[in-house]
């Protein structure tokens, strides 16, 4: 496949890669300088090596490393150009996405006192904590602090690092995780391929919390589809904690992650797991409906529900058929759109610049149309391997489970929002799935799928841009 003849090609010129970035990072800060932009990039280079020494077998250190380096230089760079091309002023200017700019507004004040003065760690009294979790504001805080501490000005760009670290991070997991089921080349290549054909570049540059969240859960699975150990258990409800800091809802739904890890040394004991999944049943739903938090969660699906419906109303084109289909259509509607977007061929983000009043072209956002291209790839293998029974047996049953794991967020959030980059920490997995369903075909048959599904990706974009 080009996908994987282009990755093995990025890692032999990622010298090149290294040498780039740098460069890029020298640009910026004769531009703005910050003395904590380079510290925070060593920082967190040097936590990237430690985890990788810390949590990976012998045999895969190398690997790892060279995943994270590539990766983490690549989104560094991409990252540097988005900000010297289209960020003027961070409190007004973004580019893709909006919400960094108040993300980065509230981590701006809070930074500015030796105490963390926004909204308490689990105060759900509080709307910021319901609707935003705490996680990026305990983060940006400390990274703001000590940015001051040594001299530095509290760039957004510092933020910035930390996502295009775990973005990289989540890479590493991915490759051991595949790992498990694959030997070293073909788990190193479809690493690389999806750290840099998949929506991670994208999101890499941009300052949200779903990427935190991403790498939290991608760490989960990697525990969960591993050996069994009391430790690990200690482990995952700590980082569920964490992860129900940064964004609520996927703090609940990592309880899914725990259930499975448990479920694998209980499996012997059937009568021993109903009585734990009606335990744990019975505590989510009592914990729900008799806590403030559990109204402010339905609120907030309900919020993000109407935000989207009222979007597609007043817009235009195919979002507007979308608005007049029935309201029961439109939950299964949103998740086959978010996940299956043509409408994407050869479109970029059109920002409105509020200093200047004008229209400004981002053609960087391209890498989304890369990712939507890539993604639709994958879902006509995995639907083609799901039809066919030998193709779903050579789906690993561990695997098999965690991909139906991952499907239930992407099936819930249809419920709610149908952003993709919520679904960044299952998405790995469901990659992965896609991946031993295409290693398990023929040469032949495999070009043909794939052929057929760019044929169709092509097609139906240029038909519905015509149309629309």
């Amino acid at each position: 496949m080009l996908i994987f003849r282009l990755s093995d090609f990025i890692l032999r010129i990622r010298m090149f890669i290294y040498l780039t970035s740098f460069l890029l990072l020298l640009i910026y800060l004769v531009v703005d300088f910050d003395i904590s932009i380079p510290f925070f990039v060593f920082f967190w280079l040097i936590i990237g090596n430690l985890i990788i020494y810390s949590s990976f077998s012998k045999e895969n250190f190398i690997n790892s490393q060279r995943i994270f380096y590539v990766t983490f230089f690549t989104y560094l760079g991409f990252m540097l150009l988005t900000k010297i091309f289209y960020i003027d002023n961070p409190f007004s200017d973004y580019f893709y996405v909006p919400d960094p700019i108040s993300f980065y507004e509230r981590i701006f004040i809070f930074s500015q006192s030796n105490v963390y003065t926004g909204a308490n760690l689990l105060d759900f009294n509080n709307l910021n904590v319901i609707n935003h979790g705490t996680g990026l504001y305990y983060l940006g805080w400390a990274i703001g602090r000590i940015s001051y501490a040594i001299g530095g000005i509290n760039s957004p760009v510092i933020h910035n690092i930390v996502v295009v670290w775990g973005m990289a991070m989540i890479n590493v997991f991915l490759y051991n995780i595949s790992r498990y089921f694959l030997d070293k080349q073909k788990s190193e290549v479809i690493a690389i391929a999806y750290g840099i054909f998949s929506y991670s570049l994208i999101f890499s540059s941009v300052l949200l919390r779903d990427q935190h969240v991403a790498f939290l859960i991608a760490i989960g699975f990697y525990i969960i589809l591993g050996s069994f150990s009391v430790k690990k258990i200690i482990l995952l409800l700590a980082l569920a904690v964490i992860t129900f800091i940064f964004r609520p809802t996927h703090g609940v739904y990592y309880l899914l992650l725990i259930v499975f890890y448990l479920y694998i040394p209980l499996k012997k004991y059937k009568a021993l797991i109903v009585l734990f999944s009606v335990i744990v049943l019975f505590l989510f739903i009592r914990f729900a409906k008799g806590s403030e938090f559990g109204e402010n969660l339905v609120d907030r699906s309900q919020t993000y529900t109407e935000f989207h419906e009222e979007k597609a109303t007043k817009a235009g084109g195919a979002a507007k058929l979308y608005g007049a289909l029935p309201s029961f259509l439109h939950p299964p509607t949103r998740i086959f759109q978010s996940q299956i977007n043509p409408f994407s061929l050869l479109r970029v983000t059109v920002v409105k610049k509020k200093l200047t009043n004008t229209m400004q072209y981002q053609y960087l956002s391209y890498a989304v149309s890369i990712g939507d291209f890539l993604w639709f790839v994958i879902w006509v293998i995995i639907l083609y391997g799901l039809r066919k029974k030998y193709l779903r047996k050579s789906i690993p049953n561990s695997l098999f489970f965690a991909f139906l794991l991952a499907m239930t967020l992407l099936v819930l959030g249809g419920f709610s929002s149908f952003d993709n980059r919520r679904l960044l920490g299952v998405y790995p997995i469901i990659y992965l799935t896609a991946m031993i369903i295409l290693f398990n075909l023929t040469k032949v048959r495999r070009k043909i799928i794939v052929n057929i599904a760019v044929v169709v990706f092509i097609s139906m974009g240029i038909l519905l841009n015509i149309l629309f």
